[in-house]
This record gives C-alpha cells, structure tokens and sequence, in this order.
C-alpha cells in the first residue's frame, strides 16, 4: 500500500511542480493555467537527450494552436482576447525589493525553425505583482524584436518602459542570456536595469511605480504566454504555428554575486 501511494505522489509530483530541477531554478513552479490542454504546459530534457541546455537540464515549452487551458478561476478559451500559454509560475517564490534589490536571471533558446506569431503578442518572461497583474513582460511583437514591456498595473503600459532588447533573428539556435537588476518602489532611488549576454541594454531610473505592500509581493513566470491567437489566421490567412522554446538559468537573487554562483553552479 505505501508503494503505491509513492509512486502516486512521485507522478502527481512531476506533473504539478517544477521545483526538482535545481540545475534549471532556485524556484519552486506550477503549471499556469493547463487544465483541458492537449499538449504538455512543459517538460524538463535532459543534453543527454540532444537536447539544448546549459547544464544537464532545461526546461522546454511547446505551444500547439490555439491550445487554450484554464484552471479553477480562469479560462483562457473563454478570454478576449482568447488567449493560449505552456508556462510555469512561481507563485510561492514572491519577494519584494522596496528595501532591497533583486537580480534575476533565465536563458532563452530559439530552435532554428521558431516563427514570430505576429499580431499574436507572445511573452516569454513575465514579472507580477501578486493579486494585481504583470508589471513586466518580455515579448515577441514581429519585426524580429524581443521587447520589454514595463507595465504600471495590470495592462496598463508606461510609454517611457518598452525597450528593444535583442533581434530574434540573432537568438535563432543559440542561448541568449538576459538579467535583470530592479528596485521596484515608488521613490525615486527605484530602477529597472536589462542586460542581455551581459551587455547592458536598457536602464530606468526614478520612481517604478511599485507601491507593493508586503502581502502584494512579485513573482516570475516563464514560458510561452499569447494573446489574441485568433487574430493570427485573421491576418495571415492560415493558422497560428506551434512555438517551441527552451529556458533554463531562472534564478533569483538579491545580490549579483550570488546570482553568479548559482549559475556557475548549474553548468
């Protein structure tokens, strides 16, 4: 009878949790929204495998059209716009950085044959205030251009907070790694710092606008996040494409030297 009842927790495990993969996460991530998918919310491969990670694992997110989910509170079949997601969350990992500041981190692989789903948005890397919405998501838009969309509440974009990051085209079969150093506060000592493969690429000083109290703290998703996948065939005259993508190195730090090591450590 306890054989039986491990092997059920061990498989319940694996399906509901993404926190085993040390070498992938210091975080301890669920499945966003995957209830009634035909395909998986995500799968961790191995490079024993062939498939590209930085160190032994990663993690991988396989999109199928229109492949909507939705959980106890939400559907995404049901939302206009209609929306489609293989992501992970990280809603128990909240941390607040009004008294501190905080580094993360997460590499993304483009195989080859990725597409742009353009006019669809696609986000790979999101930021949320708990209980309130995205502060900050990192999208494909078209035009081969990854974007920082810095938000003031939920959907609510700042003008001033959107920045070209990287071209897709130069991510195509290869890790590209991106940071981020933020001070998330409405004083004006707050900041949002970019950097992709340890280049600086965009920087927001001042306020930012993150009133949070400490029962509101911020939490990471990633993966693969579209909005508006009808619009896609209505544009292009064909249907949306799968999106495949790889992650690996999330990680979340308040110091940069720590933020090294656990890299380091997961080569």
């Amino acid at each position: 009878m306890k054989t039986i009842f491990l092997i059920f927790f061990l498989i319940f495990f694996s399906l509901n949790s993404a926190s085993a993969n040390r070498d992938i996460t210091n975080l301890k991530m669920k499945p966003s929204v995957h209830k009634g998918k035909k395909g998986k919310p995500y799968e961790v491969v191995q490079s024993k495998n062939g498939e590209p990670t930085i160190g032994k694992k990663a993690y991988k997110f396989t999109l199928l059209p229109y492949d909507c989910g939705r959980d106890s509170k939400w559907s995404d079949c049901k939302a206009r716009p209609v929306r489609a997601r293989s992501e992970i969350g990280a809603w128990k990992n909240t941390f607040s950085s009004i008294k501190s500041e905080r580094w993360i981190s997460f590499s993304i692989f483009l195989p080859e044959n990725y597409q742009s789903v353009f006019p669809t948005r696609s986000s790979f890397f999101q930021i949320y205030k708990k209980g309130l919405g995205p502060i900050l998501m990192l999208r494909d838009l078209g035009n081969d251009l990854l974007i920082a969309g810095i938000m003031e509440s939920n959907s609510a974009e700042i003008i001033s907070g959107k920045a070209n990051l990287v071209n897709i085209s130069e991510m195509l079969g290869e890790w590209t790694h991106f940071k981020i150093h933020l001070k998330y506060t409405d004083e004006t000592d707050g900041f949002w710092k970019f950097y992709v493969n340890d280049k600086l690429k965009y920087h927001i000083e001042g306020s930012t606008r993150g009133i949070v109290k400490s029962k509101n703290g911020l939490y990471v998703k990633a993966g693969i996040y579209q909005t508006g996948t009808d619009v896609y065939k209505k544009f292009h005259q064909k249907d949306i494409p799968t999106q495949t993508i790889y992650m690996d190195n999330i990680f979340v730090s308040k110091t940069e030297k720590r933020l090294i090591k656990l890299i380091e450590k997961a080569k």
